[in-house]
């Protein structure tokens, strides 16, 4: 589950889900870990659920990938 937090700049849930596939199904990248998946079809009921979030190793930046239109948001 994720929860944010503040003045949100877009149109984004506040609490979500995602699910976590695991490292045999590609979650744990060399630069990141990844929870969720773009679906098959680029149409999605609610267009402020994110479908996909990518955490960097880095730890500066957090992104979130949306549909309907299909648009990234991302925060440092």
């Amino acid at each position: 589950m994720f929860h944010l937090e503040g003045n949100l700049p877009t149109r984004i849930k506040q609490d979500f889900g995602l699910p976590v596939f695991g490292i045999e199904r590609g979650d744990i990248l060399e630069d990141r870990i990844q929870y969720g998946r773009i679906p098959d079809s680029f149409s999605w009921n609610d267009p402020t659920d994110p479908v996909v979030c990518n955490i960097f190793s880095n730890m500066t930046c957090i992104r979130f990938a949306m549909m309907s239109p299909l648009r990234i948001v991302e925060f440092s």
